[in-house]
């Protein structure tokens, strides 16, 4: 039920609560992306604060994600057979 950040110099780690079990992470638009295959949602996470900052309900079973340029995290729906574009205000 975590995330772990790790020190650039890999001599710290940290783990970032999360609420559902994180399947896959990405980071891009200012943030880190991690989809909940389970649960069903897309969170994101403030690097800054390390803080959970959004829980985005999304297709069923969510699994890989790409962050697209600055405005959009693309997502593959495993119990859809399908992807589904999330865009976001950073």
């Amino acid at each position: 039920d975590t995330i772990t950040r790790i020190s650039p110099r890999g001599t710290q780690v940290q783990a970032i609560p999360m609420p559902n079990i994180p399947s896959r992470v990405a980071v891009g638009g200012g943030s880190v992306w991690a989809t909940s295959t389970e649960g069903g949602r897309l969170l994101r996470v403030d690097p800054g604060t390390r803080r959970l900052r959004e829980r985005l309900d999304t297709g069923t079973r969510p699994f890989a994600l790409d962050v697209e340029h600055g405005s959009a995290i693309w997502l593959t729906l495993l119990g859809d057979n399908a992807v589904q574009r999330v865009t976001f205000s950073k």
